[in-house]
């Protein structure tokens, strides 16, 4: 799995949050099962919002 993040080069500091969040999303095994499940797109992102609901909790 890959995730590939275009942003511009005046923009670094959100790049890096994006990472921070990917890498913090794979730390649940909830999240990473459902995005390996996930065949469609639309399922991939309920699988990162679920993940994001997961981490504020």
């Amino acid at each position: 799995m890959f995730f590939l993040l275009l942003t511009p080069r005046s923009l670094a500091r959100i790049q890096t949050r994006l990472l921070a969040t990917i890498a913090g999303l794979f730390k649940s095994e909830y999240v990473t099962e459902r995005l390996r499940k996930a065949q469609t797109p639309e399922a991939i992102i309920e699988a990162i919002r679920a993940g994001q609901q997961v981490a504020l909790d």
